[in-house]
């Protein structure tokens, strides 16, 4: 609770600079929202599951047919490297939707607010 005008001033100046400072970051994509992160981790979770899940059922026979731990290796580490680079390949095609949809919260207008995201580099400055 501020003690005095100039105090309150200082204060309402200070969340004016804050909210600017958002909205710019929100701009120019240097924040995302968590809801955001969460899918495309989801999705990406998803889709390593489904890959290294796939892998037995196609390659059964080839390792049916294998005659040695060496060469059953072999195949297991390709077909591993084949699932994890196409997960990899996907999750690089993920691109956020620069437009917010009906289910969207408007920008955050502080810090502290519960959709507030955190920071990120853009994809192009990684």
């Amino acid at each position: 609770m501020p003690r005095n005008f100039m105090e309150a001033q200082y204060f309402n100046m200070l969340e004016d600079v804050q909210r600017r400072r958002l909205t710019n970051e929100l701009e120019e994509e240097r924040l995302v929202y968590v809801d955001e992160v969460t899918q495309a981790q989801f999705e990406i979770a998803r889709q390593i599951r489904d890959a290294v899940m796939a892998i037995p059922s196609r390659i059964a026979d080839e390792l049916a047919a294998a005659t040695t731990p060496t060469e059953c290796a072999r195949i297991l580490n390709r077909e591993l490297r084949t699932a994890l680079q196409a997960v990899a390949d996907a999750a690089d095609q993920i691109e956020p939707d620069p437009t917010p949809t009906a289910d969207e919260p408007d920008p955050p207008t502080s810090p502290d607010s519960p959709t507030a995201a955190a920071e990120q580099p853009h994809p192009q400055e990684a």
